[in-house]
């Protein structure tokens, strides 16, 4: 019986990937991916109620300036997660066809 090793990134068995610097730098790429959809979720809406915040401030404006800046943001934040989801099946088609 030959034994396989295991992937701790991705659950399953690693047999033709034996390499140790190969599976190193999947489990960083899937941390980078999961970094950026997190950044990307988090940064629109924060950025958006700042500048929201400022103009309120700025020219003493009512809450509902920051209630349409919320909106917007977790519409930034949507379209970015979907570009981001589209990416990674653009490369699973890429590594897939490889």
């Amino acid at each position: 019986m030959k034994k396989s090793k295991f992937c701790a990134c991705f659950g399953k068995d690693c047999e033709d990937r034996v390499d140790k610097h190969q599976i190193l730098r999947e489990c960083a790429e899937n941390l980078a991916l999961l970094t950026q959809l997190g950044l990307s979720v988090v940064v629109p809406p924060l950025l958006c109620l700042y500048a929201a915040d400022w103009l309120r401030n700025r020219l003493n404006l009512g809450l509902w300036i920051m209630a349409i800046a919320l909106l917007l943001g977790m519409g930034g934040a949507a379209v970015n997660v979907w570009r981001t989801w589209k990416m990674i099946e653009r490369r699973g088609e890429k590594q897939h066809r490889e």
